[in-house]
């Protein structure tokens, strides 16, 4: 799900990253950060059923 291309589509920084790493958001971003978690949690049905394999 994290490295997902419909997520990422959405223009998600963020959260790709626990596909390949540790995520750390530093002070500075933190509103960005939770614009975005907010975003992901508004598309959380299209984002899993895009995201299901057949």
């Amino acid at each position: 799900m994290w490295g997902s291309e419909p997520k990422g589509a959405l223009g998600a920084r963020f959260l790709p990253v626990p596909a390949d790493g540790d995520l750390e958001v530093g002070a500075e971003s933190v509103a960005e950060f939770l614009g975005e978690v907010a975003l992901l949690r508004g598309r959380l049905d299209a984002i899993a059923e895009s995201t299901q394999r057949p």
